[in-house]
This record gives structure tokens, C-alpha cells and sequence, in this order.
């Protein structure tokens, strides 16, 4: 029997138990073994941040809460981290997170906390909030410290993407190592699977070789795709190349699609009483148009949403009003955003996130200087809690 790896000849009982080990499994139609298409598995196999983190994530989540309601002085319980988690308002576009806590949200089976990849990013900085300043000092240190350290390389991770310059290679291969030992610490090899040994032996190594860390969000949203081909396709003869076939059809008709989008979308005639409020601030402006929605190099950002925004060398934080377009004729226009800067507080919050009073301070400011959209949690008194995504974090240091 040959496998996917190379041409060595594997005995089954053996085979199989690679399979197990390396989290692939053998197909005799495999399209890795096509001669023609030459595909050398070990030198072009991505090793995806997004997805090994991930796992990771979900682990040791699993783990400290288990060890947390097991703590008979601590007893922090599902109830109590979501009601945390609910105070804290998501951006509209992200996934929506406090219904992860309950009774069955941790596996039994594989011990490891339910929810998906975009849901782990949007979740894990509110619980290092959480576990950082509001979890009673003592309790479970070890396993809040791992958790904690596996929080900052993600932090580490998500910053990739802005190049070298923010993020060194040796300064992610020294934080996730750090992580891996803090692991250990806690739980022994409790919780060591193929990607914590994914995360501390290759990741670095792979973004000093390209220079970034290619996270597979694509994948995350459609692999609902496959499954929906996968599902009822008995016949294993092929079984790939048939596969493909079917979702490079359904990608080609999704590309009739106009997908790519940036700046206002679905633009429209704004109403009456909102032509009048932009034309005393645009009053040289012809004509105007208006939207709800925007997308910009790192985000979407909808009308209510909480915005980072940077003017000049100054970081500012409000509540985003009003989108607009403003046309000086018909061929030249200008897209703005109307926002209410808030103030900060000041001797309160950290780098991680910043505490602002919430009024009503409207500025209207080119549509390109809005960041990023932030998750926050508001107070009765007029007292905001904004998390500052970590790639933003150096604007915002005092």
C-alpha cells in the first residue's frame, strides 16, 4: 500500500496509525500521489495560523473553566464569564459571542470549548479582560497565566498581517514558546495535540521564510461548501476529483457575483430631513447619497457601530452616525463619515483596552479615517469600555 506522503510501501496496521498521528487520511485516488500535477506535499503544505490557534484556543478554554468550577474556593460558573461576555456589544459585522456559554458548551467527548474561528477572535479578548482584572487574584494561577500568554501570541498573530516591521519572527517564536511552557506548567500534557506542536515548531519558521502568515478566513466561511458536496457522495471512487469539479462549478457562478467591495455600499437618496442636515454642512456640495454600511481595508463598519479612527498623528474612539457621500459634480465626490468622539477617562484602562464617557460630539471626517470597528461594553453612567484591537494598540499608548 502506498501513501500520501511519498512511495514508501506501509503495512496497514501501520498505515493506519499514521493516519491517527498526522491527521490525514489515506485515499488510494489522493490527488497529492498524481504524477502529472507533481504536488510535493511537505514543501507547499500551508500551516494555517487561524485554524491551530484555533484548536488551541478552544482547549484551553475548556481546561481553565474546568479547573475554575473544580476549585472549590473560586467556583466561577458558565453563568457568571457570560454574563461578563454579555455586557460587551460586538460590531455589527462580527459574529455575536454571549451565546457560547452554557450548559453543554464544553465537549465531553474531546474536552475542548465549542465555537468557531471568527467567534474565537471576536471571544478572546474580552476574556483576557476578564481573567486579567476581574477573576480574584490566586485563583487557578497557573492555568490563567497559560491562558493569558496563548491570548498575547494571538495578539502577536493577528498583527502579522501588518509585516515584519510590527511583528519580528524571533518575538513570535519567544511568545509562543513561552505559552507552550506555561501550558505545560498547568496541565502537563493534558492538552497537546498536533497543533500545539504545529504552533511551536513551525509558525515562526514559516513567517520568516515568506514574510506573513497567510490566516485561512476564506476557508472558515465556506467550508460549508464542501460539506454540502461531501454529504451525499457515498461512492468513494474519485471521490476528489468529483468533489472539485462540483465546487469549482459553484465558485465559477458565484463569481457572476460583483464580491468585491470597498468604501459606501448600497448607496441611496438620503430623506428629506437628512438632505437638510448634510447641506448646512456641505453647503457648496450639488447632490448627496448615503449608506449604512462601509467596508474598508480591515473592516466593516455599520451606523451604531463603536469606531477606531486616526486623524493626522491623534487616535480617537466614537460612535459612528451618519454615511455620506458628497458630490461637487457629477464625476467628483468625496465618501465622509459623521462621528461622535468620545473623551477618555482619564487613570483608568490599559493598553488593552481604553475606558471613554460616552456624549454626543458629532465631527464629520474623510470615510479613510476610520480603523477599525471595536467590541465595547457601555455602563448605565455614561462609561464605555472599548477593547483596542491589537494591531491599533501602538496609536492608542499614551
Amino acid at each position: 500500500m502506498i501513501h500520501a506522503f511519498g512511495c514508501t510501501p506501509w503495512h496497514p496496521g501501520e498505515l493506519a496509525t499514521l493516519e491517527t498521528d498526522s491527521g490525514f487520511t489515506h485515499s488510494e485516488h489522493n490527488a497529492l500521489l498524481d504524477e502529472q500535477l507533481g504536488i510535493k506535499f511537505c514543501s507547499t503544505v500551508h500551516l494555517d495560523w487561524f485554524h491551530t490557534y484555533h484548536g488551541i484556543f478552544c482547549y484551553e478554554l475548556a481546561a481553565l473553566m474546568t479547573f475554575l468550577a473544580q476549585n472549590a474556593r473560586c467556583k466561577v460558573t458558565y453563568k457568571e464569564i457570560s454574563s461578563f461576555v454579555e455586557d460587551y456589544q460586538t460590531a455589527k459585522a462580527l459574529p455575536k459571542v454571549s451565546h457560547l456559554f452554557h450548559a453543554t458548551c464544553i465537549s465531553k467527548d474531546t474536552v475542548h470549548f465549542k465555537c468557531g474561528g471568527s467567534e474565537a477572535l471576536t471571544l478572546y479578548p474580552i476574556l483576557a479582560i476578564y481573567f486579567r482584572d476581574v477573576l480574584p487574584d490566586g485563583e487557578c494561577s497557573a492555568q490563567v497565566k497559560s491562558f493569558l500568554a496563548m491570548c498575547d501570541v494571538l495578539d502577536l498573530l493577528v498583527v502579522t498581517r501588518e509585516g515584519m516591521d510590527m511583528v519580528s519572527p524571533e518575538m513570535l517564536e519567544a511568545s509562543i514558546l513561552s505559552h507552550m511552557h506555561l501550558s505545560q506548567a498547568a496541565y502537563g500534557d493534558l492538552l497537546w495535540t498536533l497543533k500545539f506542536h504545529v504552533a511551536a515548531m513551525h509558525l515562526a519558521r514559516q513567517y520568516e521564510m515568506h514574510g506573513l502568515l497567510v490566516s485561512l478566513f476564506t476557508c472558515e466561511r465556506r467550508h460549508k461548501l464542501l460539506k454540502r458536496y461531501i454529504k451525499d457522495r457515498p461512492n468513494t471512487t474519485s471521490f476528489e476529483r468529483g468533489l472539485m469539479e462540483e465546487v469549482t462549478l459553484q465558485h465559477l457562478f458565484d463569481l457572476r457575483t460583483p464580491w468585491w467591495k470597498h468604501g459606501l455600499r448600497d448607496l441611496r437618496q438620503p430623506g428629506r430631513i437628512l438632505t437638510r442636515a448634510l447641506r448646512e454642512q456641505f453647503p457648496a456640495a450639488e447632490t448627496f447619497q448615503v449608506s449604512s454600511v462601509c467596508s474598508l481595508s480591515y473592516c466593516t463598519a455599520r451606523i451604531g457601530d463603536v469606531v477606531a479612527l486616526s486623524i493626522g498623528d491623534t487616535a480617537y474612539i466614537g460612535e459612528l452616525e451618519k454615511l455620506a457621500r458628497i458630490f461637487s459634480n457629477a464625476n467628483v465626490f468625496e465618501d465622509v463619515a459623521c462621528v461622535h468622539f468620545w473623551t477618555p477617562v482619564a487613570g483608568v484602562g490599559s493598553r488593552y483596552y481604553k475606558v471613554m464617557r460616552v456624549i454626543e460630539n458629532p465631527h464629520f471626517v474623510p470615510l479613510e479615517c476610520i480603523l477599525a470597528a471595536l467590541t465595547y461594553s457601555q455602563m448605565p453612567n455614561g462609561i464605555a469600555s472599548c477593547i483596542v484591537p491589537a494591531p491599533l494598540r501602538a496609536l492608542f499608548d499614551d
